[in-house]
């Protein structure tokens, strides 16, 4: 704390691009190492004058699920003059939607946090920002943003239509695999990327032979999100896939990238040989008690 204290005072007085530097290269740190913390300093940079800094401390705060956070993101995403630190403010509240539908916040907190999400959506002038928000409203139960979501997919902006496949994969909802599978088949890159992604979030074994064949594509985004999305699957032939890709890329960036989702993978395939034996276990539950009821969400309801 009094390392931030004095760092505040100092502040003002560093030029716009070492502040910017700064917040950059502790971004990249955060996400290579999960025991630092960089919280504090975050906060203090979502209040520098230049967006530029705001931007990358915003994003910062995306890796922390601190309460706090909260309040500072809805200012942000009410107040910030500029619509891309406003977008990453929606994105970051996206978690804070989840932590609701997995009653890690409380309710009411929830409740605030779409509202404002619901607010940004309805009026921002932005269209970055609301393509957020309901990508950041795609994690909540709420039946109008279904609505919504269907809305944004009919639309002929690509950037709608690629929110809308986001917030789908978000709802772990099955309703969404037509429109995803459909997604995956689109010509337009930002739309079959989006589709790629979402169809990992919402574990669809079918994809993958689609998801295979986009690790042949061109476009990096798109090939990360392919192998992402094939890791959070697994079944016949992933990892072999998977293996195949790194040996042949010269990119070494994209070979850690593989690395990790092979390594995510071993996680999938132990977790799919578990449920061999989970299956096992209900079949004899339900032979002692054939009036179970079973759970019909894969989220924990409220009452």
């Amino acid at each position: 704390e009094g390392e931030i204290q004095q760092l505040e005072q100092i502040w003002a007085a560093l030029p716009a691009w070492r502040r910017q530097a700064l917040l950059e290269d502790i971004e990249e740190l955060g996400l290579s190492d999960d025991l630092l913390s960089f919280e504090a300093l975050a906060c203090l940079a979502v209040k520098d004058p230049e967006p530029s800094v705001r931007l990358p401390a915003v994003r910062t705060l995306w890796e922390f699920d601190s309460r706090s956070l909260v309040s500072v993101l809805i200012r942000l995403l009410r107040k910030d003059t500029d619509e891309q630190v406003r977008a990453a403010a929606a994105t970051g509240l996206g978690s804070f939607v989840l932590a609701g539908e997995t009653e890690s916040i409380p309710r009411a907190l929830q409740q605030e946090i779409e509202r404002e999400l619901l607010k940004a959506y309805e009026s921002d002038p932005s269209t970055a920002v609301r393509c957020q928000a309901l990508e950041a409203l795609g994690y909540s139960e709420n039946e109008k943003i279904a609505t919504l979501i269907n809305q944004a997919y009919a639309s002929n902006a690509v950037e709608w239509k690629a929110s809308a496949l986001a917030a789908m994969g978000h709802s772990a909802d099955s309703a969404w695999y037509p429109q995803v599978k459909q997604g995956l088949e689109s010509s337009q890159l930002q739309i079959c990327t989006a589709a790629a992604r979402a169809a990992g979030e919402l574990e669809m074994a079918d994809a993958a032979p689609r998801l295979k064949a986009l690790l042949e594509e061109d476009d990096l985004d798109l090939r990360q999100a392919a192998i992402w999305s094939l890791s959070q699957i697994g079944g016949s032939g992933v990892r072999q896939a998977l293996e195949k890709l790194a040996s042949e890329t010269q990119d070494e960036d994209e070979v850690s990238f593989i690395e990790e989702a092979l390594e995510e993978l071993a996680f999938t395939e132990d977790d799919s040989f578990l449920s061999l034996f989970d299956l096992d276990d209900k079949d004899d539950d339900e032979d002692e008690e054939e009036e179970e009821v079973k759970p019909t969400r894969s989220r924990p309801a409220r009452d």
